[in-house]
């Protein structure tokens, strides 16, 4: 990734690389066409402290998947202590993530289609969300089988979905705790359409 980057960067700068890594290595290379400036992301968990310093090291931003206000607080945290240590300020590095999302003046209608949603990623990122707590990993009875949460309990875990009200102190929440460009991933709404003037009338002039 640290050969990538620095790759990528440097071309989309408009610089000449010469550069050996590890993996990659590119000689005396160009591009042969001017564009215009091209911000280069570092997607990764919020956990990944090598990832997050990284990017705080070389990108241009972060954007962290499946997380909560909890950790994108530790992931700033961590990406301003790297940027600090290497010269950068931390204030130029953007801090985005995607944000499973759907608004409705009908509450329940925006949670019943995230949980439909949600309950097709659970069985394979169930371990993932255990680990950044986003649900709580318990046992049965039994004390060997994993209870899996409702379909309503992931959705207040992971999602945001709700009315416009709503929708907006979730995201105030993740404001707070340092993100800066929230991307609203997937679903949107029951109807997409009145969401997307939701959002662009009512959610995105709140910030």
């Amino acid at each position: 990734m640290r050969d990538a980057l620095t790759i990528t960067k440097t071309l989309l700068d408009g610089g000449t690389i010469d550069y050996a890594g590890s993996v990659f290595e590119a000689k005396s290379v160009k591009l042969e066409f001017e564009c215009p400036h091209v911000p280069v992301y570092v997607g990764t968990y919020a956990s990944s402290t090598k990832m997050l310093e990284l990017a705080a090291t070389l990108a241009d931003g972060v954007i962290l998947m499946w997380t909560n206000p909890q950790w994108v607080k530790k992931a700033v945290k961590v990406i301003e202590n790297k940027a600090r240590s290497v010269g950068r300020d931390p204030s130029t590095i953007d801090v985005a993530a995607y944000l499973i999302f759907s608004v409705d003046e009908d509450q329940a209608k925006a949670k019943t289609v995230c949980e439909q949603v949600l309950k097709v990623y659970e069985p394979r990122l169930r371990d993932v969300w255990m680990k950044h707590s986003l649900i709580p990993e318990t046992t049965s009875d039994h004390g060997n089988e994993l209870q899996r949460p409702s379909g309503a309990n992931l959705v207040e875990s992971i999602a945001i979905a709700g009315t416009p009200r709503y929708c907006i102190e979730r995201l105030e929440e993740y404001s707070k705790a340092g993100l800066k460009t929230p991307i609203f991933y997937q679903i949107l709404g029951p109807n997409r359409n009145k969401a997307i003037k939701v959002i662009a009338e009512e959610i995105i002039p709140s910030f």
